[in-house]
């Protein structure tokens, strides 16, 4: 009796599994069916390339002289932390793979003034977002030297060490990824 009222809910379990397929196939030829009779836009549709950002000189000038004054008037002097380097040697070294050689030369940065640029990148949203836009630059300029070779490298390159492009970027490069 109780085997055989285990096969009558087997029986009726079947069943239901059955059923419920055959509704689960039911509803997915009309979800066929309906996807069939949607139309695709038959005009040409130019598929849209993304670009890569250029290089706005103008901006990254602006950029680096206004976060270069709040370094200023945090005691920070750029030229002072880099005067014992020759900065083509660096770019140089590290346009060869030797990634720290900035941040190496930087050891003359104490933690106050690591400090202070993060507390000021922290409490002042200009700053902050000025340093923002001039890192995003600077990584353009510096994808643009590491793909380049040649004038247009050494034209960057020189660029960046009159500007004092590249002293500004790996002090905050330092400082911020140090203060975290």
């Amino acid at each position: 009796s109780n085997m055989d009222t285990i096969k009558e809910k087997l029986d009726k379990l079947k069943a239901d599994v059955v059923a419920a397929t055959a509704e689960i196939s039911k509803n997915l030829t009309n979800y066929e069916a309906q996807i069939d009779k949607i139309e695709l836009p038959t005009a040409n549709i130019e598929k849209i390339e993304p670009l890569d950002p250029e290089l706005d000189r103008d901006k990254l000038i602006s950029g680096v002289k206004l976060i270069n004054r709040v370094l200023r008037n945090i005691g920070i002097n750029p030229e002072k932390l880099f005067e014992k380097q020759d900065l083509f040697d660096l770019w140089d070294n590290y346009l060869k793979g030797q990634q720290t050689a900035f941040t190496d030369a930087l050891s003359r940065m104490t933690h106050k003034q690591t400090t202070a640029i993060r507390k000021a990148f922290d409490d002042n949203a200009d700053f902050h977002n000025q340093v923002i836009r001039y890192l995003f630059l600077m990584d353009i300029v510096m994808k643009d030297m590491s793909s380049s070779s040649g004038t247009n490298r050494d034209e960057l390159v020189n660029f960046s060490v009159n500007q004092s492009l590249d002293k500004v970027y790996f002090i905050l490069v330092k400082a911020l990824n140090s203060a975290e």
